[in-house]
């Protein structure tokens, strides 16, 4: 809920972080009409809100500028404009979860207070979307703010978060209609436009963080080799895992490596990427029927 108010309540501070940590399940949702500060913005606060549960935390406006790298001349009203635009986005999201009768429309966060006096927001997470940034032991994606708000494209943004996701495995594969709309390009973009307007200058801005990124074009075995989708491939990240842990498994199919070893671990060949988040849909079940039995 969005309110802009003169007294705030007390929530708990937290110290800045330069780490985001979020679910898989994160990189399905089509952030449709964010721009580059709507993402810088956005994931501030989920770097954030890890691990806080529902608690309510308290942001000076000056610490969000400076984690989202925002110029910090600028006046105060126009900061909280951009701030309540990319709340307004976030609440005009469409993704939504469907299982068994119940509908769970994407609300990430429940509390969204500015407090203009103050200089301050207040937030918090929702609920029934904890599993996004709470206890993540694997199925997880994890960037560095500095490096995304860096980025000047919302394509190479957008990107950045879907090729972090494949950084253990170094290749990912999407059919092209997922990829525009994971992009939010425009409808009448051709595959030859979309490669020419957003997914070549993500590239050329990505290869910084992605060594050897470059993308190969998937095309139909048939008359007219129509272009179905496209595979981006990128020097995979090793895994190296202290001798402490305990031995787990390698999970190819999201992408993710919950791999925890006894001794240093090189991930081999990935298999065929596919996107099953089976432990979202259980935890939302069980949502779904703990309401149902109050």
């Amino acid at each position: 809920m969005l309110n802009i108010k003169n007294t705030t309540e007390r929530g708990k501070k937290l110290k800045n972080t330069t780490i985001v940590t979020y679910h898989n399940f994160m990189n399905q949702i089509i952030f449709k009409g964010f721009q580059k500060r709507d993402y810088d913005f956005f994931m501030v606060l989920c770097s954030q809100l890890r691990d806080q549960k529902t608690n309510k935390i308290i942001l000076t406006f000056r610490e969000i500028k400076e984690l989202s790298h925002y110029n910090l001349s600028t006046n105060n009203e126009r900061f909280i404009s951009e701030l309540r635009r990319m709340y307004d986005r976030l609440m005009n999201i469409s993704s939504r979860i469907e299982i068994e009768n119940r509908i769970s429309m994407f609300v990430l966060f429940h509390t969204f207070d500015i407090d203009k006096d103050k200089q301050t927001l207040t937030v918090s997470v929702n609920e029934n979307f904890l599993f996004l940034l709470n206890n993540l032991n694997r199925e997880f994606t994890e960037l560095d703010l500095k490096n995304f708000t860096s980025l000047k494209s919302r394509y190479s943004k957008a990107l950045y978060r879907k090729l972090r996701q494949f950084r253990f495995t170094g290749i990912y594969i999407v059919k092209i209609d997922e990829l525009k709309q994971f992009l939010d390009v425009p409808k009448d973009y051709t595959p030859n436009k979309l490669k020419d307007k957003a997914i070549n200058p993500a590239i050329r801005e990505l290869k910084e963080y992605f060594p050897g990124l470059h993308v190969e074009t998937n095309n139909a075995k048939t008359r007219g080799n129509k272009i179905l989708g496209f595979t981006f491939k990128f020097k995979k990240q090793s895994l190296k895992i202290s001798t402490d842990n305990i031995v787990k498994e390698a999970d190819f199919e999201t992408g993710d490596v919950d791999a925890v070893l006894e001794k240093n671990v090189i991930v081999d060949d990935p298999k065929e990427i596919t996107n099953d988040y089976d432990e979202m849909c259980d935890y939302l079940l069980k949502i779904c029927r703990t309401k149902e039995k109050l």
